[in-house]
């Protein structure tokens, strides 16, 4: 074995190094120097396959990543549709309540204002009436001044006759 100045610098370069002592040990049958060769070739490999690994599994996290923000957003997305839909549903309740609530309000004008005139046709039929009983009591109160100063003549005539009835008699 080599000390730590032999050592694979990786990459192409590491892998010639490796193959260079691989080759120059089975050339001169040192069968060390050609093992040392075979191992700083298999060590650039196993670098390799390591730092490609660790890419792809960078790779696979950024997706990963990117995925879950991607079902983040779309969460957001369906969670401010639904506050949206839900927005609009009670704007839509909220607007069928004013409406109701005018429609009332105008069924109880209209009733107070037909409460209102049946309560003036009321007072009217009610002041006719007394109009109409204000006219039979001055009518019966002409009738009885007639009847009266009927009366009082007949009470006259009855004293004439009385008084003539005395004095022939």
């Amino acid at each position: 074995m080599t000390d730590s100045t032999d050592q694979p610098g990786g990459g192409l370069l590491g892998k010639l190094v490796g193959k260079a002592k691989e080759i120059s040990g089975e050339v001169i049958g040192n069968d060390d120097l050609a093992a040392e060769g075979r191992l700083e070739q298999a060590t650039v490999d196993a670098a390799a396959e390591a730092e490609k690994a660790d890419r792809a599994a960078e790779v696979v996290a950024e997706q990963a990543e990117v995925e879950s923000a991607l079902t983040a957003n779309a969460a957001e997305v369906e969670r401010l549709r639904t506050e949206e839909v839900q927005a609009e549903r009670e704007a839509a309740l909220e607007a069928d309540r004013v409406a109701e609530q005018a429609r009332l309000d105008q069924q109880l004008d209209r009733r107070e204002e037909v409460v209102e005139q049946q309560a003036a046709r009321e007072k009217q039929a009610v002041a006719r009436e007394e109009l109409d009983a204000l006219s039979d009591r001055a009518d019966a109160e002409q009738q009885a001044a007639r009847v009266e100063a009927e009366a009082q003549a007949a009470r006259a005539a009855a004293a004439v006759l009385d008084d003539a009835n005395r004095s022939a008699g």
